[in-house]
């Protein structure tokens, strides 16, 4: 995977720097396929169950190295900047980021996040699985004459967190079911291979209930540039905005 997507999709949406930051900027956006990394980390109580290693991929050969770079034109975007005082609205890809003035470059930034939450229970069963997820992007903006130089940063975080009763009465079997909802076959196996599984009828899980917890973490920067396009754009829905140039195909 491209791993500049996650960078891609919010970089749809930046902005310029310095004086005279108002007016329609076209972006150039590098293919960097590192440009983002991300860690994912799980916490859980089951006995006799670890998490599942990777699978190994086949080289096609003994010994057989592989390394492949790239280069190649970068994505170009439209984005329009509207300026109010030492505040001003970054308009891309129909989106918008708010900015401030920081010195001699400009800052906008969005922080996105949610929380949820999700019970069931019968009888002596009980089911919770709560979800908790944010991300903030950053883009630092300069601008010189009719060309710009900026900074794009992303992080995020998201974790979602299962806890569920280990055994449950008979009673609760026949309405429920003997197996369990919380998702632990895709991502725990024992040590023959097989899938962890939460039964209603035996003790799976060390202090109660079964508790299982996935978080990712992500984070990335990419440097890119732009210029002055010269369009007059009206308004937000301006079919210019939505003008852009592929990067290079990588075969």
């Amino acid at each position: 995977m491209n791993k500049s997507i996650f960078l891609l999709a919010p970089l749809f949406l930046m902005g310029c720097g310095d004086s005279g930051i108002q007016g329609v900027w076209a972006f150039a956006i590098p293919v960097d396929t590192e440009a983002e990394t991300c860690e994912d980390n799980i916490d859980e109580n089951f006995k006799e169950y670890d998490v599942a290693e990777g699978d190994i991929q086949d080289t096609g050969g003994v010994g057989l190295e592989v390394e492949e770079t790239y280069e190649g034109t970068p994505y170009v975007v439209m984005a329009s900047i509207e300026q109010v005082g030492s505040e001003a609205n970054l308009i891309l890809g129909g989106q918008i980021y708010p900015g401030v003035k920081d010195g001699s470059s400009w800052v906008f930034s969005w922080e996105t996040g949610g929380k949820g939450t999700t019970k069931a229970s019968f009888d002596d069963y009980s089911y919770r699985s709560t979800s908790d997820s944010s991300s903030t992007t950053t883009f630092t903006l300069s601008v010189k004459g009719n060309d710009l130089t900026g900074l794009v940063e992303s992080k995020g975080t998201s974790s979602v967190n299962y806890v569920e009763s280990d055994e449950w009465s008979r009673t609760a079997q026949d309405q429920i079911g003997l197996g369990g909802d919380i998702p632990a076959s895709s991502y725990l196996v024992n040590a023959d291979g097989e899938s962890a599984r939460n039964r209603g009828d035996e003790v799976e899980c060390s202090g109660g209930d079964c508790e299982l917890k996935i978080t990712s973490t992500c984070k990335g920067n990419m440097d890119f540039t732009g210029w002055r396009s010269g369009f007059d754009i009206q308004d937000a829905t301006d079919p210019a905005l939505d003008a852009t140039q592929a990067a290079a195909n990588w075969n």
